[in-house]
């Protein structure tokens, strides 16, 4: 019988992981204009300059986020019941996510 809880623990570690890895090529300004990955609008893909700085931001944005849902999620597992932490951790995992998102957005529309 698979273990839900013990999912859940693994998700709430490897997800912010595998995000980092994601969004550190878009902070680095590794990523070129492109349709498959990265802050794609009409603007971003027709001006290169203004494409690097947007996924710049978007990932510097991301990478932010997983270090604070990681934090959170070591924080969390040596001061609460495991079973709780690990859903307290995924709560922080996917609001920090949406905050990510929600602040590079805002940060297009000002640029």
């Amino acid at each position: 019988m698979r273990d839900p809880l013990g999912t859940m623990n693994l998700l709430t570690l490897v997800l912010p992981l595998v995000n980092v890895a994601v969004a550190m090529p878009l902070a680095l300004r590794k990523v070129p204009p492109n349709r498959w990955y990265g802050f794609r609008t009409k603007r971003t893909l027709s001006d290169t300059q203004f494409w690097y700085e947007v996924n710049s931001r978007g990932g510097m944005n991301l990478v932010i986020a997983s270090a604070i849902a990681l934090a959170a999620r070591f924080f969390l597992m040596q001061t609460m019941d495991p079973a709780i932490a690990s859903f307290v951790s995924m709560a922080v995992l996917v609001g920090a996510m949406l905050i990510a998102c929600f602040l590079s957005m805002t940060q297009v529309k000002s640029l």
